[in-house]
């Protein structure tokens, strides 16, 4: 997508959590980099919020992505890997609750929102870009990463050099996901409307990619 930058956050009322969480991540007791993720011992928070719910119940909710590296992938055992999977181990750490009180729900972008408001997740930890549209129906605590967006291409393509190639190559076809930030930004780029091309998760446009 456009070099263009983009922050991502957690989705919930949990600023207070993911702050200390990742400072938590910052050093080790014996001062190293490796990241602390025990629990914390009879963590206190105000009563009636979320937090307090989420720590006394000791279980969490938590919606993130399964089909993409690096961030959240799942693997053989079912469960997702990746830097938001662990972001959002050191928030449950925080509210005193284990790893394996984590209920992974995989969220693709399109039904983030809906999610959080239904209830389906208690947060949602999944290449989340904070706007002021979203900021409408949730609450965002964060960021925690700022990234920008790219275009893939396959190895054997030298057409498409960047955006603007798109629009001077209308047969073009660009692959994002709905609801997804990438997906509106490059609408600027296209000669038309058809060239893009709209799934429900990323791991379909890189299938597509490769056919």
């Amino acid at each position: 997508m456009p070099a263009r930058t983009r922050r991502r956050t957690t989705g919930a009322a949990l600023a207070v959590a993911l702050t200390a969480a990742l400072g938590l991540a910052a050093c080790g007791d014996d001062g190293s980099d490796e990241a602390v993720v025990a629990p914390a011992d009879n963590p206190s928070f105000a009563a009636g919020t979320t937090m307090a719910r989420l720590a006394e119940a000791g279980r969490i909710k938590v919606g993130t992505k399964f089909d993409q590296p690096g961030f959240g992938l799942q693997g053989l055992d079912d469960k997702p890997a990746g830097f938001d999977v662990e972001i959002a181990k050191l928030v449950a750490a925080e509210l005193g609750i284990e790893a394996d009180g984590i209920d992974w729900v995989e969220t693709p972008s399109a039904i983030r929102e809906e999610s959080i408001e239904r209830g389906t997740v208690d947060l949602v930890v999944a290449t989340y870009t904070i706007n002021d549209k979203r900021k409408q129906r949730i609450s965002f605590a964060g960021p925690y990463y700022v990234a920008g967006q790219q275009l893939m291409v396959r190895s054997d393509d030298t057409a498409i050099t960047g955006p603007d190639a798109l629009k001077a190559n209308g047969s073009a076809k660009v692959c994002s996901v709905t609801g997804s930030t990438p997906a509106e930004t490059i609408k600027t780029y296209l000669a038309s409307p058809s060239q893009l091309v709209l799934f429900d998760v990323y791991d379909k446009c890189a299938d597509a990619l490769r056919t």
